[in-house]
Order: C-alpha cells, then sequence, then structure tokens
C-alpha cells in the first residue's frame, strides 16, 4: 500500500501532467472550460486529462481553422494563441516570406558564403512579423511542417532564379517525422539538380538527438540528394563523438551560448577551440553564430572559424514578393561585394567555391 506522502507525490505529478496537457491544448488554440455554464463538470484529475485530450486531438484535427474546441486558461497567453492561428491563415493564403541572413568568411573582407532563411509573415500593411511570437505554439501543435515547407519552397526559388546563391533552411523536429518536407527535397532533386546542391539543410543538435533514427533517415536522403547537411546549435546538446562522426555533417554551427562574451571568456574560449578541432578533423566546416561584437569576431577567428553569422555582419533581411530586399544595416552591405570560394569539406561536400556576385 501507499503511504500518504506517495500518494500525494503522485497526485501532485499527475496534476502537473495535466496542466502539460491543457497547455499543449492551450498553444493548440482550442477552449476547454472545466466547470462552469455550458460545459461539462471536470471535478476529477482524471477527468480533466480526458478532457484536455479530447480538445488537443480536436484542436490538432481542426488544424487550427476554427474553433472545433476553445480553452480558457488562467495566465493564457492569448496574443501568442491568436498570433499561432493567424500564422496558419497567413501561410495557407501566400502571406508567408522570408528574411535571409548572412553568413561570411570569417577571413577579411568577409565575403558571404551563404545565407539562412527566417520565416517571416506579411501583413496587409507591410508589417512583417518574426517567427518568435508564434512559433512555441505551431511547435506545441505539431504543425512546424507547413512552416518549414514555406521556407523551403521560397528559398528554392530563390536559387533557381539566382544560379550563384547559395541558401540554408532550418528542420523542425516535428518535421522529421512527416513525408511531405522529405518528398518536396527528393522532388527538387530529381529535377533541379542545381538547385539541390546549392541547398544547405540545418538540423539543431537537440533535434537530431531526441529524434535519432528519423534524423538519421533524413541525413541518408539528404546526401543522396546532394544537399549539404549543417548540424545547428552545436554544442547545446549532447552529441556524441561517435554521433558526430557517423552522421557525416558538412559544417557545424556552434552554438551562440558559447559565443556570447566569448573575447572575455576563458572557458568559453576553450570549448570553443575544442569543438572547432573536432569538426575540423571531420571535416566539416565551422560556423560561429550570434557575433555581435568586433572582440567576438577577433577572438572566434584566432581559434580557427570558418565563417560567422550575427548582427555584426547583418540582420535577417526581408525579401518582398517581387524579389527585393528591405535595405540591410551598413555592415551588411559592406560584405556583399563578392564572395570567396568555400573550401571543399569532403568529396561528397556540396559546397563548391561560387563566383563573385552582385547584391541579390
Amino acid at each position: 500500500r501507499l503511504s500518504r506522502a506517495q500518494k500525494a507525490r503522485l497526485k501532485e505529478a499527475a496534476m502537473e501532467r495535466t496542466a502539460d496537457l491543457f497547455e499543449a491544448a492551450a498553444n493548440a488554440g482550442g477552449d476547454v472550460h472545466i466547470g462552469g455554464a455550458g460545459s461539462a463538470a471536470a471535478k476529477t484529475i482524471g477527468a480533466k486529462r480526458r478532457a484536455a485530450l479530447s480538445a488537443l486531438d480536436q484542436a490538432r484535427g481542426a488544424g487550427a481553422r476554427g474553433s472545433a474546441v476553445r480553452i480558457l486558461k488562467e495566465g493564457a497567453k492569448t496574443d501568442e494563441l491568436s498570433l499561432a492561428k493567424d500564422a496558419l491563415a497567413m501561410i495557407r493564403a501566400g502571406a508567408a516570406s522570408v528574411a535571409l541572413q548572412p553568413v561570411v568568411d570569417a577571413q577579411p573582407p568577409g565575403r558571404i558564403m551563404f545565407r539562412e532563411a527566417l520565416i517571416r509573415l506579411v501583413r496587409p500593411s507591410g508589417e512583417a512579423i518574426a517567427a518568435g511570437p508564434f512559433m512555441p505554439a505551431l511547435t506545441a501543435m505539431g504543425m512546424t511542417e507547413e512552416v518549414d515547407l514555406t521556407v523551403l519552397d521560397n528559398a528554392v526559388a530563390m536559387l533557381a532564379d539566382d544560379p550563384a546563391a547559395r541558401i540554408s533552411v532550418n528542420v523542425a523536429a516535428e518535421t522529421l517525422t512527416g513525408g511531405a518536407w522529405r518528398d518536396r527535397v527528393l522532388d527538387i532533386a530529381l529535377r533541379r539538380p542545381d538547385v539541390a546542391e546549392r541547398l544547405i539543410v540545418e538540423i539543431s543538435e537537440e533535434t537530431a538527438i531526441r529524434h535519432s533514427s528519423a534524423a538519421r533517415d533524413l541525413f541518408t536522403l539528404i546526401r543522396r540528394c546532394g544537399v549539404t547537411l549543417a548540424l545547428d546549435d552545436f554544442g547545446a546538446g549532447a552529441t556524441s563523438f561517435s554521433h558526430l562522426r557517423d552522421a557525416r555533417f558538412d559544417m557545424v554551427k556552434i552554438d551562440g551560448g558559447f559565443i556570447r562574451g566569448i573575447d572575455a571568456n576563458p572557458g568559453d574560449q576553450a570549448l570553443g577551440a575544442g569543438m572547432s578541432d573536432i569538426a575540423r578533423r571531420l571535416d566539416m566546416m565551422v560556423i560561429a553564430e550570434f557575433v555581435e561584437t568586433a572582440q567576438e569576431a577577433r577572438t572566434l577567428r584566432k581559434l580557427g572559424v570558418d565563417g560567422f553569422q550575427g548582427y555584426l555582419f547583418g540582420r535577417p533581411t526581408l525579401v518582398w514578393s517581387d524579389g527585393e530586399n528591405v535595405e540591410a544595416p551598413q555592415a551588411e552591405r559592406a560584405c556583399r561585394t563578392a564572395r570567396r570560394p568555400i573550401r571543399t569539406c569532403r568529396p561528397a561536400c556540396s559546397i563548391a567555391p561560387a563566383s563573385p556576385q552582385a547584391d541579390p
């Protein structure tokens, strides 16, 4: 028999799990009333869990298009949930675009090696909405594949229009378990191999670890299609050396948590040097993310990093439907004049030297 203390701990754990379910259902854009007029009273933990699960299933089934279920949760972030619903509606209506952030050569004059494509939603007023407000809710709903497909389609269109461009896109954990995104990449490789070889796919270290089986399948497809593979947020997870070796990434992007203030942090310098050395020995290009000061850039250059990404070298620049970019900061304009050839990481690496190119 359980003691009173054990029963209390079990009840507390059950309540926490129920709260998690309500949070997920709330993020899915539904509505659950527990007790009160117009709704079935749910007085037990089990009843509350069933109500939350039902709300979550209905909200996901509705695809966030309507209000099959509504969630009223004390302290819920209703503005964020509204943005999530608007985001899906805008994506499906074709009101989504991307912002491009440059990744530059660490060696002066810092020419652009490629650009990372980031989702943006554009209101009729022209206001651009970054991913921060709506992506957490979409992630909880398991609806990130639509975002990833939108970014991929935009990137492919730009690569098709500009034969000298290289663009990277991100793959979320939920996208790995679906087939639409992988089918699209395979179709691109079959129809436009010249585009596929200039496409870079970034997968976070956490995602690669958490969904290792699905990630391995995706890595196999990417290599078969000639697409470049990058490990994002390197150092933030717990990748083993064997996994890093066997996955055969073309490049790694060191997590920004090790980059901020690295010029004044000997510990981060040692870690950064170690990560860079491991990656180079495995024939992987090394990119430092979130580089925001000249002091950080100088330190990273001494550590042997191949490329930089961060506000010091350019903020994300929105691409309009006519292909024109919003005015970029002076720092980005200064490094856009040409490209230095990117070294080949290994014989199978699809990053090849590119000819100089003017601003897109």
